[in-house]
């Protein structure tokens, strides 16, 4: 419920409240005027006439007329004859009063808690906008591989706006067969590891293949210029920062193809990149995380 409904239902109790004031006042009046009457009647009935020696003392007084007994009968069959007959119109009106003035309360609670709610959610998500806009972010990137290959550099860069902690970069090279995925995480690979990557910052490492720095082999290569392998680089990076612990997987790949009709099934690799907080996925020698 918005404001202007909020708005709306107040305006709504405040009328409500000058109903019941209105009947509350009209009754008051009504037995205000009751008491009144019933006072005067009782000062007219306690007076007394001096006594005249010329009347008989013997003689009994009259008796009052009914009347006079019940001096009030009259001004109460008289006063407010319409508010005696609506008296039970008043009373169901009066509970309806009750009734809407209770409904009105509980949407107003009602509206209350949702806007509560809805503030939670806004402040939620403006922390987490601040904490992605704030924290650390880190990229890795690598130099492309060439047919006289004796391995790749891989470069770590913090691009964020706070130091990047306790980093652990790994590494991996693959050749891969062009209708194939990556195996993801193979063993030998290369790793680092950074106490601190202050913002706009970067560091290195060396990635070989096989983990011994040997070249490509003539089969290798042949395979690649045919268009039925191609290499493919990935890897993962574990840090931290003030707010808490983040993760990073990355992978890029090439082929030396000169056939122009040749195809490779690297989406897997694609896919791979992603980023992620808290615990990284996990991972084995032959499984995708």
């Amino acid at each position: 419920m918005d404001k202007q409904a909020q708005d709306f239902g107040r305006q709504i109790i405040s009328r409500l409240d000058d109903l019941k004031g209105l009947i509350h006042e009209a009754a008051a009046f009504k037995q205000k005027e009751r008491e009144e009457r019933h006072k005067q009647a009782e000062g007219s009935a306690n007076h007394k006439t001096p006594a005249d020696p010329r009347i008989n003392r013997s003689v009994p007084d009259p008796q009052p007329s009914i009347a006079e007994s019940n001096p009030t009968t009259a001004p109460e069959q008289k006063s407010f004859p319409l508010l005696r007959k609506f008296k039970p119109l008043i009373e169901v009106m009066g509970v309806g009063v009750i009734v809407i003035y209770t409904s009105v309360t509980i949407a107003l609670w009602f509206s209350s808690a949702e806007a509560n709610r809805i503030a939670r959610e806004a402040l939620k998500t403006a922390s987490k906008s601040f904490q992605i806009e704030q924290r650390a972010w880190l990229k890795a990137s690598n130099t492309a591989p060439s047919f006289a290959f004796s391995g790749v550099t891989i470069t770590v860069e913090n691009l964020g706006k706070i130091p990047a902690l306790n980093t652990r970069a790994d590494a991996f090279i693959e050749i891969v067969n062009n209708n194939q995925a990556p195996r993801f995480f193979v063993t030998p690979h290369a790793g680092s590891d950074f106490t601190i990557l202050f913002p706009g910052d970067h560091q290195t490492f060396p990635l070989a293949l096989s983990g011994t720095g040997r070249q490509f082999t003539q089969s290798e290569i042949d395979s690649f210029a045919t268009g039925r392998a191609y290499v493919a680089i990935y890897g993962r990076l574990i840090y931290s920062d003030n707010f808490g612990k983040h993760w990073s997987l990355f992978c890029s790949w090439r082929d030396y193809s000169s056939n122009p009709n040749a195809t490779f099934d690297a989406d897997a690799c694609v896919a791979f990149n992603r980023v992620g907080d808290g615990e990284p996925p996990k991972w084995d020698e032959h499984q995708h995380p």
